[in-house]
């Protein structure tokens, strides 16, 4: 059966402390106070809305939980 999967949730590494910053700065809709994000731009992903927020560390992240059954 042929059929496209849509991610759901996506962790994304940057290979600086500037690049995730400047994600932060504009695509983040929280600040790191979780104040709304006044520079925050729309970003769309498959033609969806994407939402951006700060992945929590990595040992307090449960990864069983992210597993997505077929329905």
């Amino acid at each position: 059966m042929d059929y496209l999967s849509i991610p759901v949730t996506a962790f994304i590494t940057f290979a600086s402390s500037e690049g995730y910053e400047r994600c932060a700065k504009y695509l983040f809709k929280e600040d790191i106070l979780g104040k709304q994000n006044k520079n925050c731009k729309k970003l769309k992903l498959l033609g969806e809305e994407v939402v951006l927020s700060a992945a929590p560390e990595p040992s307090n992240i449960v990864w069983e939980n992210l597993d997505v059954g077929r329905f």
